[in-house]
């Protein structure tokens, strides 16, 4: 989903991770279309990441060791961060959905079928402001991704209220219950599987996020949140929408053996930390889904450099996702979860922070990574810059050619 500033996994590290264009900059700092050499690791980094490689060498091994399922091809997808909901009001900008269709153009290019959208909760319901303009771009989004013949999975998650990713989307939770938020909820889903038509709706993705932002604690606790879902699921006409609810890999099992009870037709996943016991509880959450006959839907992945992570959050984080030299993690980690979705018998992964497909900066040693705001005023303009040139990274060919390896 997406990450929140305190260094929770709210939104997983998805988060707007690259993307907080709500953030402007004038400073380029310099850029890397990928064409050049291994970018060096500046020595402040060094230790973090050699502790990422060896666990990304540790999940290698485990995916190895996974034994081959039997399934339907797979189809790779990236999400579409431009037309993410937290973007609030700036989705109405002119420019808007002219870069979303850049971006559409680009992930299509790279080979990637299919793309992830943040139809963020409660944007589409009448008693938000502008909910009619917020539910006439989503349409024609899911027109443009229809013209492209790609899958369209969304994921209902709330805004990130109070955070730099949701700055123009002024929208509240107060006074929501259990109850109220599933109505809600599902009144929002069902515009969603009626106006937009897409393959996958997740309706619950990671509760830890859900239980943060939209300030219901029992939305992190596994009987009351399948309650939760079962209760929207109930109220949705899903039509030929796929409804699937799940939690990141940091979070119990028991949430996804609670949710396979829930009538949704599918386990979401998301995968972002690479400790081994995460990366072993991401194969149980898929083993619990077989259990259950229900397939898997690997909606959101990608490298969260971290040093320690648990399930109450980073003890260290980085804001360094956007320089080239973590482009050999990122393509480690991107060739192992591939890899462990093709053995597992996943029909559908999104990569999330797809703006490393399109831009990426070369570490100066006077730029400055101590916060969100400092290093999205280096990155947005040298992404916003090469979307319109069509560039694609070094971390974006080797997706593509993953994506062509594997079909």
């Amino acid at each position: 989903m997406m990450r929140s500033v305190s260094g929770r996994l709210a939104a997983g590290a998805a988060g707007a991770v690259g993307l907080s264009l709500a953030l402007t900059g004038a400073a380029f700092g310099a850029a890397s279309n990928g064409s050049a050499g291994r970018a060096p690791v500046p020595a402040e980094y060094q230790n973090l990441y050699t502790t990422v490689q060896a666990q990304l060498n540790g999940a290698k091994q485990t995916v190895d060791r996974l034994a081959r399922r039997s399934s339907p091809r797979m189809v790779y997808g990236a999400a579409l961060l431009f037309a993410d909901g937290n973007r609030g009001t700036q989705l109405f900008l002119p420019e808007t959905l002219p870069e979303v269709n850049q971006e559409i153009d680009t992930l299509a290019r790279i080979g990637v079928r299919g793309v992830s959208v943040q139809v963020s909760f409660p944007l589409l319901l009448p008693r938000t402001a502008n909910s009619a303009r917020y539910v006439q771009f989503y349409e024609q989004v899911a027109r443009d991704v229809a013209r492209h013949h790609m899958v369209l999975n969304v994921e209902e998650n709330p805004v990130l209220v109070g955070t730099p990713f949701a700055l123009s989307a002024n929208v509240s939770f107060a006074g929501l219950t259990d109850a109220t938020y599933a109505q809600e909820q599902a009144q929002m889903a069902q515009i969603i599987v009626d106006d937009l038509h897409p393959a996958y709706l997740s309706l619950m993705t990671e509760p830890d996020t859900y239980a943060t932002y939209i300030g219901l604690p029992d939305l992190d606790q596994p009987i009351s949140s399948a309650a939760v879902v079962s209760q929207e699921v109930k109220l949705i006409k899903r039509g030929s929408t796929l409804l699937g609810a799940g939690a990141g890999s940091w979070s119990s099992t028991q949430f996804d053996r609670d949710y396979a009870t829930t009538g949704v037709n599918y386990i979401d996943l998301h995968i972002y930390p690479t400790e081994p016991q995460f990366v072993a509880r991401a194969v149980t959450d898929v083993g619990v889904a077989k259990a259950a006959r229900l397939p898997v839907v690997m909606d959101e992945f990608y490298l969260f450099p971290s040093v320690v992570f648990d399930a109450k959050g980073t003890v260290e984080k980085h804001e360094i996702e956007p320089f080239s030299f973590l482009d050999p993690l990122e393509t480690q980690f991107l060739r192992t979860f591939t890899e462990f979705a093709q053995k597992e018998g996943i029909g559908y992964v999104d990569a999330f922070d797809s703006n490393n497909f399109i831009a990426k900066l070369t570490w100066q040693s006077s730029d400055v990574t101590t916060n969100l705001r400092a290093v999205n005023e280096l990155y947005d303009p040298v992404l916003k810059r090469d979307l319109a040139s069509g560039n694609v990274t070094a971390v974006g060919r080797a997706y593509g050619q993953m994506i062509r390896s594997h079909t």
